[in-house]
């Protein structure tokens, strides 16, 4: 999660032989930013990222790194300090400290909420099989998994620190990666099926934030190094 006063989204595109980037500026603490393939949209937490104080809200932006609607969502409502998000069938759900919450990003209408009272830091979302989503929150460590249709909660994993979460439909595996106990000693866990989470081997610690499946084989993770923040942080 991104704890600092940051305002500025660097929009990288990545490739084998370029490498581009665009940079966005105004926002209010962004975290996250989520695409269906056709539409980018990033989390702002606002002043306080572990507040009930209902200043977050979810801005759009274009494919080649314009800002199309600074405060398109929520439309009523509140958002606190929304961190993670993930998006199917057009419904956008955004993690937001102890509950979830669904938009209809044609409407911009609340289509889902689902709140885990013991949860203080829901931090990051991502898509499981049609109609379950798994969530991590960072100060217990659990890793739930929610079905968006019944909207009932189980946890499946303990993984202290937890931070980014991101799933394979293909080989059916699920990554975490965590900040660390003493802020900069995080890993990278995985599991396969229902099988238990493993600490991957022969990975540096860092501050684990963001992580994505490149393909089946590899993984990008997004790494503050150290917090607080001293120098760059890295991909």
């Amino acid at each position: 999660m991104k704890i600092r006063n940051i305002l500025t989204i660097f929009f990288f595109c990545i490739s084998l032989n370029s490498f581009a980037q665009q940079i966005i500026n105004g926002f209010a603490m962004p975290e996250s930013v989520v695409s269906d393939g056709k539409r980018y949209f990033v989390s702002n937490q606002g002043q306080d990222v572990f507040s009930k104080d209902g200043d977050g809200f979810i801005s759009e932006i274009s494919a080649d790194g314009k800002l199309i609607h600074l405060k398109f969502l929520p439309q009523k409502g509140i958002l606190n300090a929304p961190k993670g998000m993930t998006i199917e069938s057009g419904i956008l759900y955004v993690a937001d400290l102890d509950r979830i919450i669904g938009f209809d990003i044609n409407t911009q209408k609340t289509v889902f909420e689902i709140t885990i009272p013991e949860a203080k830091v829901l931090n990051d979302i991502c898509l499981l099989e049609s109609g379950f989503i798994g969530v991590t929150e960072t100060v217990s460590g659990n890793i739930y998994k929610v079905n968006t249709k019944a909207k009932s909660v189980e946890i499946i994993g303990n993984v202290p620190t937890a931070n980014g979460i991101n799933y394979n439909e293909k080989t059916k595996q699920l990554v975490v990666c965590t900040n660390g106990k003493n802020y900069g000693d995080g890993s990278v866990y995985i599991r396969t099926g229902n099988s238990e989470f493993r600490e991957l081997p022969n990975i540096a610690n860092g501050f684990f934030d963001g992580i994505e499946w490149i393909d089946d084989t590899h993984l990008l993770i997004s790494d503050w190094v150290t917090f607080p923040v001293k120098e760059f942080g890295k991909l």
